[in-house]
């Protein structure tokens, strides 16, 4: 992923009399796995996954059977910032969910036979939580998942739960299945395992909540495995982004710095073109050349007349005042504009008409138009409607102006 180093003007355009917004296409994510990005807050980097209780984002497939009957050591890590600390999902699949409790601890559930269930559970599903330290919000808590063949190991920041051993289902001997998904947040259709949340009394009930998406972001998630690791090691917290599990590539690996390039435009005042765009950030993430938008500086030209408006011209020594009957653009929409007026006069009562170059405003949307003239003509015929010239056709046929007189002559009778 790269940045966006530099911003070439290829057209100056005209008709500014302001300096135009530039728009900065966003570098390209995948929006329809990933819910949506903060890319002003991380905890390394420049992103991080902003999620909501109903968002749901793919951290990727898994590309091989790993977990009870497979000779590797897996691990899922992740840094967590909870703006609220409820019970909800984290991430999840079919066969497992990790969990935040009702007591505000983290908890991992999976699918076992019946003879593994816990005994508080209804379905065949088995759950082990780490007790401290507790979940807190608005802090990065590390939060790793480790699988070791039949072994499994929950840790938040330093601290890490016991090991228990899995048991999973003899008929899917694997902790994670080739080709599964791994999910973030909401599980709107409650596939992964739903268990009884545990208040710490020793009773357990269940929460209608828990399929939602925990609140706040996540940043560096990766999925690691280790082949032929027999032991888990003491817990390291990460430290970077690029702090690898044991020099081992992610088999996924989510970083999230995604970022948006901005610049500014400057313009010409004396020619009322763009003369220079300038890059203030290059922004993060950008796989391909991003395309460039100009907002505003004319766009006022276009939009600022209504017929009705009255407009006025401002003179040395006098003002000149029209009503809009219509106004049009050019067959390019992008150099002269029509303006059509009525009840054209000056201030001071003597004929004036519109001078070259001088500007224009419309007096009704009390502000400065963003037109100056070019030139001017003068029409008789404002509207399609009118008859002036059949009127004037139809007396050149009746009346015989050969004659002297032809409404007739009294001294000839």
């Amino acid at each position: 992923m790269g940045i966006v180093n530099n911003l070439t003007l290829v057209d100056s355009g005209t008709y500014y009399t302001v300096n135009p917004t530039i728009i900065i296409d966003p570098p390209y994510y995948d929006s329809a796995n990933l819910s949506a990005i903060d890319s002003s807050f991380a905890k390394f980097g420049i992103g991080s996954l902003l999620h909501d209780s109903t968002s749901k984002s793919v951290m990727g497939n898994i590309d091989s059977d790993y977990g009870q009957d497979s000779n590797s050591f897996v691990m899922q890590s992740f840094w967590l910032y909870l703006d609220s600390v409820q019970p909800r999902t984290l991430l999840w699949n079919s066969d497992f969910r990790l969990y935040i409790t009702n007591n505000d601890r983290l908890a991992i559930a999976y699918r076992v036979d019946s003879s593994q269930k816990d005994s508080a559970q209804t379905d065949n599903i088995a759950a082990t939580r780490i007790n401290l330290p507790l979940l807190s919000k608005n802090n990065w808590h590390f939060v790793k998942v480790e699988t070791n063949h039949n072994d499994l190991r929950l840790s938040i920041d330093s601290q890490s739960a016991a090991i228990v051993a899995m048991g999973v289902m003899t008929n899917n001997q694997f902790f994670y299945d080739s080709g599964d998904t791994i999910n973030v947040g909401y599980d709107s259709t409650n596939i992964s395992p739903n268990p009884k949340l545990d208040y710490g009394g020793g009773t357990f009930a269940l929460d209608s909540n828990l399929n939602k998406s925990f609140v706040g972001k996540l940043d560096n998630y990766q999925f690691t495995v280790k082949s032929g690791k027999v032991a888990f090691t003491p817990t390291t917290i990460q430290d970077s982004g690029n702090d690898f599990y044991e020099g081992a590539t992610p088999v996924i690996n989510q970083q999230f710095d995604y970022k948006r390039a901005t610049g500014r435009a400057l313009i010409d005042s004396s020619s009322n073109e763009v003369n220079q765009i300038i890059l203030d950030s290059g922004g993060f993430g950008y796989t391909t050349i991003p395309s460039v938008t100009f907002v505003g500086g004319n766009t006022t030209i276009d939009s600022s007349y209504r017929v009705g408006d009255n407009i006025r011209q401002v003179l040395s020594n006098t003002t000149i005042r029209g009503e809009v009957t219509g106004y049009t653009l050019d067959s390019d929409q992008d150099s002269n504009r029509y303006l059509y007026l009525t009840h054209v006069g000056a201030d001071n009562g003597t004929y004036k008409e519109f001078i070259i170059n001088g500007d224009i405003i419309n007096t009704t949307l009390g502000s400065p138009s963003g037109l100056y003239t070019t030139a001017t003509s003068e029409e008789n015929r404002i509207s399609n409607n009118e008859q002036n010239t059949d009127f004037s056709n139809v007396t050149d046929d009746f009346l015989d102006f050969s004659e002297d007189n032809p409404f007739g002559d009294a001294e000839n009778n």
